[in-house]
This record gives structure tokens, sequence and C-alpha cells, in this order.
């Protein structure tokens, strides 16, 4: 049985660009590593909330374990009403 999405490619295009553009930092995932770390994320023992994965997709801390702020854009929030 085929499942609609409403996710069209100009959304997933958006997405895969948004990732790897300089307005996110530079180890944020890529297209390919979210769609495997959020089906961990699905199919893991625990519900996790967004706020604990959210920070995690987006490289929101460094090495050093220092917050990296993300402008929170339109086009920020358009990315993430696409990824949930």
């Amino acid at each position: 049985m085929e499942q609609k999405s409403d996710l069209t490619n100009a959304d997933y295009n958006e997405l895969a660009e948004y990732l790897e553009s300089d307005e996110t930092p530079v180890d944020c995932m890529d297209i390919s590593e979210m769609d495997g770390f959020l089906t961990a994320i699905i199919i893991g023992p625990e519900e996790l909330t967004p706020d604990q994965w959210l920070p995690i997709l987006f490289a929101e801390f460094d090495e050093d374990g220092n917050e990296v702020v993300l402008e929170k854009t339109e086009k920020y929030e358009r990315i993430l009403q696409t990824i949930m």
C-alpha cells in the first residue's frame, strides 16, 4: 500500500539546500544523514521530543559544547515545519 506524502519535490529540494547552506553550522546534517537520523528517532525504543533531537540535527553545539545559535528566520521556520 502506497503512503501519500505531503512533501513536494520543491519542499525536499529547499530542505536539502538549506541543510547545506551557510545559514546552518558546518557540522549540520545533510539530507541523507537527516533521513537516517529521523528514522532512528521514529523507530527507537524511547520517544524523544523535538527539543531533544533538533539541536543534534542542526549541530547547534560545537565540539567544545558551546551553543551555536541559528537565526530563526522565516525560512528556518518553514524548514522546521517541513521536517515536522
